[in-house]
């Protein structure tokens, strides 16, 4: 068997032992085992994805930012290694980065409600309520029936003083079983009732 031959099983054979590792949450060893999957192609893009994975949830961010930017520059038109980069971009508190990174993956999925959910979270995180609400209604045209969406955007706008919309949004939310916003609503409304009266 040939040097050429042998290459391609052993980055099979280190690679998988990193998945079965990431699997059994032994994340010292998938390091390693991606780390030598990576010495056997350095252009394998699924490999730095995972090794990102692995920092990632070892809270190691800004390695994992790495990864997926080695990833990228090897398949840039794979949509869950923006996807990834920007829920990194996320955790460090990076949010423009994370916005474009969401925005390419809408680009390129225009039906990925996940991206549309996550932009408007972030936009959230900026104070770009509007935006926000814009995405929440998309995501909410593609999956009418989750819960969480309709208490966001209720708070989106919340703050930009259109109660009337935040209160509506806040009853499909409870129907549908987040009672949250609506509790929220009710004690903000009694206070300032209270205060009138005062």
């Amino acid at each position: 068997m040939t040097t050429k031959t042998m290459a391609p099983i052993a980055l099979y054979d280190w690679y998988e032992k990193g998945l079965y590792a990431c699997r059994s949450k032994n994340f010292i060893y998938a390091e390693n085992a991606f780390n030598k999957a990576i010495e056997s192609n350095p252009r394998d893009a699924n490999a730095y994805y995972w090794r990102a994975f692995v920092h990632k949830r070892t809270n190691s961010y800004e390695k994992a930012i790495e990864d997926y930017n080695r990833a990228i520059e090897i398949s840039p038109n794979t949509s869950r290694f923006y996807t990834k980069r920007a829920n990194a971009y996320c955790k460090l508190e990076q949010y423009q980065p994370a916005i474009e990174d969401y925005t390419k993956v809408i680009r390129m999925e225009p039906g990925n409600a996940e991206a549309r959910f996550d932009r408007a979270v972030t936009y959230m995180q900026t104070g770009e309520y509007r935006h926000a609400v814009d995405d929440y209604d998309r995501f909410i045209s593609l999956k009418p029936n989750y819960a969480d969406a309709y208490a966001y955007r209720g708070i989106s706008y919340y703050y930009l003083g259109k109660y009337s919309l935040c209160y509506r949004d806040a009853l499909r939310a409870s129907k549908l079983g987040n009672n949250e916003l609506l509790e929220i609503f009710k004690e903000n409304m009694a206070l300032l009732r209270s205060s009138r009266t005062i």
